[in-house]
């Protein structure tokens, strides 16, 4: 069984913490309010407008149950540090647009089929001006649209898009278009989930720079139109008549991410016309992609899968987990280490990892450095190995310490536990990688080699009781 993972990502509570310290009023909006009493908790407002005509820096909302049916325009000036918050209890309404920054949207019911929306683009609209953000805690339901949109700003410059914003502990359910579509600066997409969205049902699609999307759950997405329903996809404009038209992807991290049991692909990275150096290094690590019917398409240069778990991926296809170059553009130092590949593609001895040449006609422009890894057929078989055929995985392939074949000893695959048992062939077989050193649960990895899968061995880091304990006073 699959769980949400518990462990809380420390950006997201810092900003939260932030504007619980800010000061200034709190309002009140209640179905039984009017918009000729002064906003108090004895006299509250009707609607979230009114709320969001009056509020100053450091103010608070709190908006009562029941349906407001509005799509509030938050233009009031708050700052850094005096966030305007709005916070629904049991309040549901159509969305926000935030012109400003430095807004707290907390607790909201976001209903896409309510009247106010039938001509926006987004439930919540973040204005390429706006900065800081946060969008905690809330249920977006039922839209054939964007639930959030961090808008670019021009002359694709990521400093003049929506940035350093905060996406965290929002349920998505049956958003049936893009659910996130992202622009500028270090913005974070922690602990989220994604259900049940039919149509195009693109879960991310990250554009700009620094972002992280972490500890975020996937799963039921039902792919009804098109053939590439994606976790994440970013891509280039084709034939672009300017250059306001490049769209820059850098310095991106998908991390400790679920993604099971949907129709779609893992993702469709595209560069298309941008010039070299404007799509690179989207690093992909200690995530579990489960019973994946697609591949991860990536004609991007310089993406990095590292940790990663593969189980059952592009069964649907057949083939590779990954598909590599082509027209869409080249994937070049791609660099794959440490994953575990586990019944992927047909069940053919043949398939299930991923390219190291030319497989289609005319599609080279790709290299990869890859080694580490674990792969297996059904039933733990080992891959084929090719003299003769350089694609064949094993004694005689590609990867000098990978592991092909036999039992990884995990808890169970079919129940899609990977954690790792003593005597797994996994334990201590993969590679000190940089930039991280935790696993998909926050367990620390070795300072030497480490363990191959999302996955670090429990076993290998038994905690040390403290000595010399204290009891503090609390003032």
């Amino acid at each position: 069984m699959i769980k949400r993972k518990t462990h809380l990502w420390f950006t997201s509570c810092a900003l939260f913490v932030a504007c619980e310290l800010s000061s200034g009023a709190t309002y009140y909006v209640a179905k039984t309010g009017s918009n000729l009493n002064d906003g108090s908790q004895a006299q509250p407002w009707a609607t979230i407008q009114k709320a969001a005509n009056t509020v100053l820096p450091g103010d608070v909302v709190n908006v009562g149950p029941g349906d407001y049916g509005e799509l509030v325009d938050c233009s009031r000036s708050a700052a850094p540090g005096q966030p305007i918050t709005f916070r629904g209890n049991a309040a549901e309404t159509g969305g926000f647009n935030c012109r400003k920054s430095d807004y707290v949207l907390q607790g909201f019911r976001f209903n896409g089929t309510n009247v106010s929306m039938s001509g926006a683009i987004s439930l919540v609209y973040v204005y390429a001006n706006a900065h800081r953000v946060q969008v905690l805690d809330n249920y977006f339901h039922d839209a054939n649209k964007f639930a959030i949109w961090l808008d670019r700003g021009p002359n694709a410059i990521v400093t003049n898009s929506s940035s350093f914003n905060v996406i965290s502990n929002n349920t998505f359910i049956r958003i049936d278009y893009v659910t996130i579509n992202c622009n500028g600066l270090s913005n974070r997409v922690v602990r989220n989930t994604f259900q049940d969205n039919n149509g195009q049902a693109d879960c991310l699609r990250l554009w700009g720079e620094g972002h992280v999307a972490a500890d975020n759950l996937v799963t039921n997405i039902s792919m009804v139109v098109e053939n590439h329903t994606d976790f994440y996809q970013a891509f280039g404009p084709e034939a672009p008549p300017t250059t306001n038209d490049y769209n820059y992807v850098k310095n991106i991290v998908l991390e400790r991410n679920i993604v099971v049991n949907s129709k779609l692909q893992i993702c469709q990275l595209e560069t298309f016309d941008n010039p070299r150096g404007y799509m690179t290094n989207l690093i992909v690590r200690n995530n579990l992609f489960l019973n994946l019917p697609y591949a991860a398409n990536v004609d991007m240069d310089g993406t990095k899968w590292y940790n990663n778990v593969f189980y059952r991926c592009n069964y649907g296809n057949g083939g590779h987990v990954f598909a590599l170059g082509g027209t869409k553009g080249s994937a070049y130092g791609t660099a794959i280490k440490n994953n575990v590949f586990f019944d992927c593609g047909s069940g053919s001895s043949a398939t299930g990892w991923y390219p190291t040449t030319t497989l289609i006609p005319g599609v080279s422009n790709f290299d990869i450095a890859a080694d580490y890894n674990f792969v297996c057929g059904p039933a733990y078989a080992p891959k084929a190995t090719f003299p003769s055929n350089s694609n064949g995985w094993g004694a005689e392939g590609e990867e000098a310490h990978g592991i092909n074949g036999g039992n990884p000893q995990f808890i169970s695959a079919a129940t899609y536990q990977f954690q790792l048992t003593s005597g797994s062939p996994l334990i201590n077989a993969g590679v000190l990688l940089t930039g991280f050193s935790n696993d998909i649960v926050g367990n620390q990895r070795g300072a030497g080699t480490w363990d191959i899968g999302a996955y670090a061995y429990a076993g290998q880091f038994s905690p040390t009781a403290p000595t010399n304990l204290r009891v503090l006073g609390i003032r």
